[in-house]
């Protein structure tokens, strides 16, 4: 014996071999884990859509706005312009009606009801 040689108790093991499996069908940890990686998979594949589309509609912000949003908008305006128009001639006509009875005459009502009936 070699006087460098390293005992066989101080030799670095080596790490246990697993044991073989069985032929045979699949164990149920085995199916389990088989659904588990195709749910991963689905999970990665959705969520890689997800970002695309995401991606796709930061996308189309970036461009501008729709023709249909833009039409929406126009009709709010002309929309709130005209109901401010309405709003505006209902309040100058009570306020004529106002000074007319500030004034204290006694045939307002009638005067103004008349104008504004055209």
């Amino acid at each position: 014996m070699d006087e460098n040689a390293e005992p066989e108790a101080l030799a670095p093991a080596s790490p246990p071999q697993p044991l073989p499996r069985p032929p045979g069908p699949p164990s149920a940890f085995a199916a389990r884990r088989a659904e588990i990686d195709a749910a991963v998979a689905a999970d990665a594949k959705a969520a890689a859509l997800e970002r695309a589309a995401k991606a796709e509609r930061l996308v189309r912000q970036a461009e501008g706005a729709s023709p249909r949003a833009t039409l929406g908008a126009a009709v709010a305006i002309a929309l709130l312009l005209v109901v401010s128009l309405w709003i505006v001639n209902k309040l100058r006509a009570e306020g004529q009606i106002e000074d007319c009875l500030l004034a204290h005459r006694t045939n307002c009502g009638q005067v103004f009801i008349d104008r504004t009936a055209r």
